[in-house]
């Protein structure tokens, strides 16, 4: 693992990966604990990225939820220690070779998902039945970043600045939402 080369979003979302392990007292740091903490993330990438992979979230975080809650949890002297699962260094590994492939100087976190719907197991029928497959996950990984490689740390801030920072008018207008009146928009 080379943390130094995650983006800043990889490396806090690998942080907050090991806080829901931890959270909900489970020894083993499972790729499911990524997925949940990708999920929860609020990240409008994620959200868009699952969207265009023809994915469903509502029905997705369910799936993952029941994964967690069948894993045992511990408590006492053996609690708050981790171990990293097999599973989880396989799509760890796997997240870094594809971006290496991708041509990329940085891991992103959509590598870590597609990583994770490549993993044999529960995580990637998880991501199966949401309809999330590593073929549509590659596709709506390039229509995100458009042609770009993460070369940089914050690399995920790139994507969509223009619906981050801009209002679409045309959009607005065909929705009726746009008034002359108001000076909100």
């Amino acid at each position: 693992m080379q943390i130094e080369k995650y983006t800043e979003s990889a490396k806090q979302l690998m942080q907050s990966a090991q806080a829901e392990a931890l959270r909900r007292d489970h020894q083993r740091f499972l790729p499911e604990h990524i997925v949940m903490a990708a999920l929860k993330s609020g990240d409008k990438n994620i959200s868009t990225l699952l969207q265009l992979a023809g994915g469903n979230s509502a029905t997705l975080q369910p799936e993952i939820e029941a994964l967690l809650k069948a894993q045992p949890s511990v408590s006492g002297s053996g609690a708050g220690q981790l171990m990293l699962d097999p599973s989880t260094v396989k799509v760890i590994g796997t997240a870094e070779e594809q971006s290496q492939q991708n041509g990329d100087a940085f891991v992103t976190v959509e590598m870590f998902l597609l990583a994770a719907s490549l993993a044999e197991g529960n995580v990637a029928n998880a991501l199966k039945a949401a309809g999330v497959t590593p073929q549509t996950l590659r596709s709506a990984i390039k229509d995100l970043r458009k042609g770009r490689k993460a070369q940089s740390p914050n690399a995920e801030e790139q994507y969509q600045a223009l619906e981050k920072y801009t209002k679409d008018f045309t959009a607005l207008a065909r929705d009726n939402k746009l008034d002359p009146g108001n000076s909100s928009i």
